[in-house]
């Protein structure tokens, strides 16, 4: 089980730079354009499979995959900047901390190796790209940007999706291709 616990409150392409791109020289749709931001971002974030601006995560496995000795647990929506914890938990719920793993960066989602016993074992780590709208690759803010005025320019919904082509290809060298 993947639960996001906590998410920067930046957004991650300006409002400045959303207006300025629009072209829009009024307030009165500041509210709006900064859920399409959001909203624009989520979808990125989706798409990519990675954490634009920094989040806190925690991943949780229990049951029987943890019966094979090592276990390799996949932290999912990279860059991972830092592990925070890693915990194990009994079958009360009682956690014990865990301070012999393996963090494995070389595949494309990073993940870390222990060995444990327990009932159930918690991973809690931050990942994305930096705290700042400005720490976000220039291609990635762009592509935001391009979803924004998509968005903005399609409200009825009544476009080709909010990923158009160029979009695409902008994010492809980005993308964290997934097994379904």
């Amino acid at each position: 089980m993947l639960q996001l616990i906590e998410s920067s409150s930046v957004l991650a392409v300006s409002l400045k730079r959303v207006k300025e791109y629009l072209r829009i020289d009024h307030d009165e749709e500041d509210d709006f354009l900064q859920e399409l931001i959001q909203t624009a971002t989520a979808l990125v974030e989706q798409d990519l499979g990675r954490s634009l601006l920094n989040k806190v995560w925690k991943k949780k496995i229990s049951g029987a995959c943890l019966r094979s000795g090592a276990l390799n647990i996949a932290l999912p929506f990279p860059p991972l900047l830092k592990v925070i914890a890693v915990n194990a938990l009994d079958k009360g719920g009682k956690t014990k901390p865990v301070l012999r793993y393996i963090i494995e960066l070389e595949h494309a989602i990073p993940e870390i190796t222990l060995s444990t016993n327990a009932h159930a074992v918690e991973v809690i780590y931050q990942a994305g790209y930096g705290e700042r709208a400005s720490d976000v690759p220039a291609n990635l803010s762009l592509a935001v940007l391009l979803v924004v005025a998509n968005l903005y320019e399609d409200r009825e919904g009544e476009g080709g999706g909010p990923l158009a082509p160029k979009i695409q290809a902008i994010l492809k060298p980005y993308r964290i291709e997934r097994l379904i």
